[in-house]
């Protein structure tokens, strides 16, 4: 996963932690209700995962009473935070004993990969989370991982949701004009070309009319010059729409959706029919057809 993508993934966090504390809930102690010291028994069978994608992927794969380390961004209140995408504290994840390690990271850690080693530990390592396939490898690879702990059924789990995401996308949607899909206002900033939303929506007969790779920030002027039909803002909770928005493509929609936000398990089984709603939305505001 490539910086940028990193930077979405710990924004859209701390946007749904603003959300928790607006609803009433707070942030859990940093060691976890089950957290174990350095001199507490380690956890049998325990998963420590340092990316929020692998953490959540774990989860809907059966393996979420597993968990044991976690970064902050992962919605697993009872493990204890012990790293993130880039970083982690190698002395707490050692107290822990975990018995598989996930890791997403575009460099390699030698010092963490000798001490899951020394544990007898297994590592699984993901260098890139970028497109629909990478997420669908990642899925299998955590899956086969998970296999070898005793999670029975985690490889069918991936490869049930990997078949429904392919049906469920099968068919094509009805808005085939230029759609762009930002998950920025501020400043814009949109999932370009090569990018699991591109891959998903084109894979559902729609266009994105940003044809620049990754996950390009741009200016509004520079959104005016693609010309979009809609523009989709992709949000993990409603707000308010930008004025200047209205103002560059005729139709807008806002998909209230955390796992077009995140390359995870939940975002093949989840991804489609968010993107349904968006499509129904988009043609009732006048912006269906148009060229495939």
């Amino acid at each position: 996963m490539p910086r940028a993508l990193n930077a979405i993934v710990h924004a859209v966090s701390a946007v749904l932690a603003a959300c928790a504390i607006a609803c009433g809930r707070t942030e859990p102690d940093p060691r976890g209700a089950n957290a174990h010291g350095g001199s507490g028994a380690p956890h049998a069978g325990g998963i420590v995962s340092l990316s929020p994608a692998l953490t959540h992927t774990a989860q809907a794969l059966g393996a979420g009473d597993r968990i044991v380390g976690r970064t902050a961004w992962c919605d697993a209140p009872a493990a204890r935070i012990v790293g993130s995408l880039e970083d982690r504290d190698l002395e707490a994840i050692v107290a822990l004993r975990p018995a598989l390690v996930l890791r997403q990271s575009s460099v390699p850690d030698p010092a963490l990969e000798a001490a899951v080693r020394s544990m007898g530990a297994r590592l699984v390592e993901v260098r890139a989370i970028d497109r629909v396939r990478d997420v669908e490898d990642a899925a299998a690879s955590v899956a086969d991982a998970l296999e070898s702990m005793g999670v029975a059924g985690a490889r069918a789990r991936a490869a049930e949701a990997t078949a429904a995401y392919h049906l469920a996308t099968a068919s094509p949607v009805a808005c085939t004009r230029p759609v762009a899909f930002l998950y920025s206002t501020d400043p814009p900033a949109a999932f370009g070309a090569g990018t699991f939303v591109d891959d998903a929506w084109r894979s559902m007969g729609g266009r994105n009319a940003v044809t620049a790779q990754g996950y390009p920030t741009m200016s509004a002027e520079d959104l005016v010059r693609l010309a979009p039909t809609a523009i989709v803002i992709v949000v993990p909770k409603a707000t308010s729409v930008p004025d200047w928005v209205r103002t560059v493509a005729p139709a807008v929609a806002m998909a209230e959706s955390t796992a077009l936000l995140e390359p995870s398990l939940r975002m093949l089984e989840r991804a489609p029919a968010a993107l349904r709603a968006v499509d129904a939305e988009l043609v009732a505001q006048g912006a269906g057809g148009g060229a495939p």
